[in-house]
């Protein structure tokens, strides 16, 4: 015999489903509502007011620390003002690096203007096209890659020449302007006068003597070793002259020429020094005897 159906529990079954639905449609609509007006749960809010926004704030104010931190250094329109340059400067400038004792009225002037305006950067800050003692760093730059296929000349014509040769010759020659104008910014930290001269200055002034070293080797080509030293001798004398009047009108200033004197004169008579010493040690890597300059006969060894 079977029991009678159950109305009652399939009633309460229907009602408690339906009880159950609304509340998941209410809880649903009620979490909707709730995550949209939460504030945590808005990511424009945090965007603007949370961590999002404050890190944008923080890395945008950390990149214009570095890009004017970077400028104090290495300006993009100082280095362009390097090469602002003619053919007419650099003529001028070449005759005055060569021949700078019949140029003494030149320095003797422009030390005169500097000292009378002793407050002001004119003739320092000045383009190259508007002074011929402005510096720049065109001559340096071309006479280090004139320098360079002008040995490679050199050796090719001692029948001595290699591409490995002529990358260690590159190397060597890059590795001796950082080195020296290391020492030169390391000493000029040192002696407490490093707001006279910044690194580019110093790297400029310290490749003017690769125009004396290409005449040199050119001498060298043309009359053999003997009158190579000559000519060396006197080039050597010549950057040491432009360098000891240049840089006096930018170290030892009328401004602060008394405050730190015999420290900014030892680094005149050091940097004028070295130089002609390092001319020397360049290029005699590239002598040898007059009789060796050309390639041997073929004949002779038969």
């Amino acid at each position: 015999m079977t029991a009678p159906p159950d109305y009652a529990s399939g009633y309460e079954r229907d009602r408690f489903g339906e009880s159950d639905e609304n509340i998941r449609k209410l809880d649903a609509k009620q979490g909707g509502h709730n995550t949209s007006s939460s504030p945590f749960g808005s990511r424009g809010y945090l965007d603007e007011f949370g961590a999002v926004g404050m890190a944008k704030a923080y890395s945008e104010q950390m990149a214009q620390h570095g890009i004017a931190k970077l400028d104090r250094y290495v300006s993009a329109v100082k280095l362009k003002q390097y090469f602002d340059v003619d053919n007419l400067y650099v003529g001028k400038k070449l005759l005055l690096v060569l021949f700078p004792f019949l140029h003494q009225l030149t320095f003797a002037s422009i030390s005169q203007r500097w000292s009378a305006r002793q407050a002001s950067h004119d003739e320092k800050d000045a383009s190259p096209r508007d002074s011929v003692n402005a510096i720049d760093l065109y001559i340096p730059v071309m006479a280090v890659v004139t320098y360079i296929l002008t040995s490679g000349l050199v050796l090719g014509v001692q029948n001595r020449f290699s591409p490995e040769k002529l990358g260690l010759l590159c190397s060597t020659i890059l590795a001796w302007l950082i080195a020296e104008n290391l020492v030169i910014t390391i000493t000029r930290y040192a002696m407490v006068i490093s707001e006279s001269l910044n690194f580019w200055d110093t790297l400029a002034y310290s490749g003017y003597k690769y125009v004396g070293m290409i005449m040199s080797l050119l001498v060298y080509l043309v009359a053999g070793s003997s009158l190579y030293f000559y000519c060396l001798f006197y080039c050597s004398l010549a950057i040491s002259f432009f360098l000891a009047r240049s840089l006096k009108v930018h170290v030892a200033d009328g401004r602060s020429y008394e405050e730190g004197r015999k420290r900014k004169l030892y680094l005149l008579v050091f940097i004028s020094l070295t130089q002609p010493l390092i001319m020397w040690w360049l290029t005699s890597s590239l002598m040898t005897n007059v009789a060796k300059r050309f390639p041997a006969d073929p004949t002779d060894d038969i």
